[in-house]
């Protein structure tokens, strides 16, 4: 964690292009948090080594100690110099050993990291269905190296490819989606948006990309076009059922619409208990915050807190709750409004690795 021109940068030192930054050093810690995921998702996706950890305990055959004979010239620059360094000689040797071993490994990185393959680029600009692996490729490239943007770009094109394949324009609209994922993990959410909507556009029917733009548009306040979207799917996927009847209830809030708001309440109660009654313990704090929610919403709420708290305590596996704890939740922001359990959506292959969770 490094302070840089008001942000504070953040890098895991063991996997080159792995980074982020944030206003604070908790942003920043979160969002390189997600850096690492999208980094180790990739590799395994492409086979890539995945560096040991620093610090880790390394196989009993190496003890860390052997010895080694040096002339007399060379251990006498090496003591003057741990000397004028304030180190110990062992230290001092373990650092130069380190940064010699390192430097081919380094170098390679570097000469990896200034562009894309020229063979897989020619591959990518030959066309046809061929090109497609190619041009994933790149984007897991550049994915790596934090060019989220231009790795989105690359993703679309494989996946305008991809329509012309075999599988047709339901495989290209689940590339899309997975696309979008990437985007709206990054916090890229125009882009996120614009690839969604790619999606949809080659197959209204998808799921994942219908669930995931409407949650995003209920984030954005955009709740008429959440409704819309979310609709058609709340019956296969309970994500957006929870987000349907939030945008539902704040919808008809705004407009005095009683109606519409009981039937969002309605939506929100079921998808909260069924959330609660599936979930690990893990999951306590996030419906916690979802509850406080409606607590928030003022005294006509009260009572469907209180059923909902009854509720999780007689069939969630988790510790009880208490009615302070709900008063007591943690601020929410657009992350924690989000359920981070699997509440029954369907899942399906991503092509980039990433799990549909915006």
């Amino acid at each position: 964690m490094v302070p840089d021109e008001g942000v504070i940068a953040a890098h895991v030192p063991e996997l080159p292009g792995c980074f982020a930054e944030g206003a604070t050093l908790e942003e920043a810690l979160g969002n390189l948090q997600d850096a690492l995921a999208s980094w180790l998702s990739a590799a395994l996706e492409t086979g890539n080594e995945v560096p040991s950890p620093r610090g880790e305990a390394e196989p009993e055959e190496y003890s860390g100690r052997f010895s080694v004979r040096v002339p007399r010239s060379l251990h006498r620059r090496l003591a003057l110099r741990s000397d004028a360094e304030g180190c110990s000689l062992n230290q001092l040797v373990s650092t130069l050993l380190a940064e010699a071993v390192d430097q081919p490994r380094q170098k390679a990185q570097q000469a990896m990291g200034s562009d894309a393959f020229e063979d897989i680029t020619a591959d990518a600009i030959a066309g046809g269905i061929e090109s497609i692996g190619a041009l994933k490729g790149i984007g897991t490239f550049l994915r790596n190296r934090g060019d989220i943007n231009l790795a989105c770009l690359l993703y679309a094109f494989a996946a305008e490819r991809v329509a012309i394949g075999p599988d047709g324009v339901q495989e290209a609209a689940r590339e899309f989606g997975a696309a979008g994922a990437l985007a709206r993990r990054e916090r890229r959410l125009r882009l996120a948006e614009s690839l969604w909507r790619q999606s949809l556009r080659r197959d209204v029917t998808n799921v994942r990309s219908r669930s995931s733009l409407g949650q995003l548009l209920h984030h954005q306040g955009r709740y008429a076009e959440a409704i819309e979207l979310l609709e058609h799917v709340a019956d296969v996927d309970d994500y957006a059922r929870l987000f349907l009847g939030w945008s539902r209830l704040q919808l008809g809030l705004s407009g005095r619409q009683d109606d519409l708001a009981k039937q969002g309440l309605a939506d929100v109660a079921a998808a909260l208990k069924r959330w609660c009654a599936y979930a690990s313990k893990a999951d306590r704090p996030a419906w916690l915050r979802q509850v406080r929610r409606l607590y928030l919403l003022g005294p006509d709420f009260r009572q469907e807190v209180d059923q909902l708290i009854s509720f999780a305590n007689g069939n969630a596996n988790w510790p009880r709750i208490s009615p302070d704890e709900v008063k007591d939740a943690a601020n929410l922001d657009e992350d924690d409004t989000e359920p981070s359990a699997e509440l029954g959506s369907p899942r399906s292959a991503d092509p980039v690795g990433l799990e549909v969770k915006p």
